[in-house]
């Protein structure tokens, strides 16, 4: 992450991190965990991967169960279904994951 970033956590004296599952943070998803590392922000996601990569949790829909899903609507189009007919569909599975390996300074005290 840019320097401007850096300066604007710090001047603003941010106290958690939260980063949107963008193409580009996809992309970047490293180095945004590691920015929420190197600032000890309590970091949250809304995909698993950025746990893995070191963010501190991550909770937000299943994306194998949303690909899944999708087909079957491939499927049924491909077999004559009009897609303006066909119900819209929420997400039903979520992944919920805390990252083991993440800084213990970042990790706020939670109620038990």
């Amino acid at each position: 992450m840019s320097c401007e970033v850096d300066a604007t956590v710090t001047a603003s004296r941010a106290e958690a991190f939260h980063s949107f599952g963008t193409p580009v943070n996809f992309m970047h998803r490293q180095l945004v965990a590691d920015f929420a590392l190197r600032n000890l922000l309590p970091s949250s996601y809304d995909a698993k991967v950025f746990a893995e990569s070191g963010g501190l949790l991550s909770y937000g829909p299943s994306f194998i169960d949303l690909f899944q899903r999708a087909a079957s609507y491939v499927d049924k189009i491909l077999k004559g279904a009009k897609a303006g007919d066909l119900p819209i569909q929420l997400p039903t599975k979520s992944n919920s994951i805390e990252s083991t390996t993440t800084h213990p300074r970042t990790t706020p005290k939670l109620p038990h």
